[in-house]
């Protein structure tokens, strides 16, 4: 895949413009924080079933709070796709649970499967271990989306 499939720690590592934003604590009208982490889109597509099945106001275009109790709900979601993707033998198998940017995205994840959805397994682990840690310290996490 062209894109890396990986959590973006630091905005200094951000190339584009193409990213989703999580903010620690509720939506201030800016984008680009310091305390956020950044997800590509192609990446977020990825993983966005959760937000769009368990958040009535969860829009790809727009920014929204996420409360702890719907946290709850996409965290355990992920770990059901993450069990999922790690059970598959091939695209066929997670072919309904994962969403692209465009097909081509989605071709190149298949033709190296294998590598790709240990990343991709890596990565929820990674979100996952970051949104537990941050819902120590705030009761929602800002999701900013395109």
């Amino acid at each position: 895949m062209a894109t890396e499939i990986q959590l973006i720690r630091k905005k200094s590592e951000l190339e584009h413009t193409a990213y989703f934003e999580f903010l620690p604590g509720r939506y201030s009208d800016k984008h680009w924080n310091d305390a956020s982490v950044f997800l590509d889109e192609e990446v977020m597509c990825m993983i966005e079933c959760p937000f769009i099945d368990m958040v009535p106001d969860y829009d790809h275009y727009s920014c929204c709070d996420v409360n702890r109790a719907y946290w709850q709900s996409i965290l355990s979601r992920l770990s059901e796709l993450s069990s999922s993707i790690s059970a598959a033998h091939d695209m066929a198998d997670v072919e309904a649970q994962l969403r692209y940017t465009s097909p081509s995205t989605k071709k190149s994840f298949a033709d190296d499967f294998d590598s790709n959805r240990q990343k991709l397994i890596s990565l929820i682990e990674d979100f996952t271990g970051w949104v537990k840690q941050t819902l120590n310290e705030h009761e929602s996490i800002a999701v900013l989306g395109m």
